[in-house]
């Protein structure tokens, strides 16, 4: 028995040693392709372009002016998503959110932002871990 678990365990170890990528739900690449794959999979595109005139839909160009969000250009920046283009296709801008959502801006403490973003398919809402009562008992 020892001498089966001392094997799992070379093994196992000898797998994760060849391991050179390990994605997980991450801001700076998984969130991107999820919100682009979703986008492609929506009816996003033709809802913008019957709905609201924008004849290109997802690939319509909108530019965004940061002067009063400042806040947004600096969680964009630590997002690594070039804070200087203010011009992007919707999709751009779609997946540009996606990448910022879980940056605040903090450099020591964990963001609180992103518990809530998450979708809870059966109840068709937004997940709630009481975050709001737990801060209010770090007081």
């Amino acid at each position: 028995m020892l001498r089966q678990v001392q094997i799992g365990i070379l093994f196992l170890s000898v797998s994760l040693g060849f391991c050179t990528f390990a994605y997980g739900f991450g801001n700076k690449a998984t969130h991107p392709a999820l919100t682009e794959k979703a986008a492609g999979m929506s009816v996003i595109d033709g809802y913008l372009k019957r709905q609201m005139g924008l004849t290109d839909g997802i690939q319509t160009s909108l530019n965004w002016d940061f002067s009063s969000y400042l806040d947004v250009k600096k969680r964009i920046k630590a997002g690594g998503v070039k804070p200087e283009e203010t011009t992007r296709t919707v999709l751009e801008w779609m997946k540009t959110g996606s990448n910022i959502e879980d940056e605040d801006g903090r450099i020591i403490l964990p963001s609180i932002r992103p518990r809530h973003h998450f979708h809870d398919p059966i109840r068709n809402a937004g997940l709630d871990n009481k975050t709001k009562q737990n801060l209010g008992e770090l007081k």
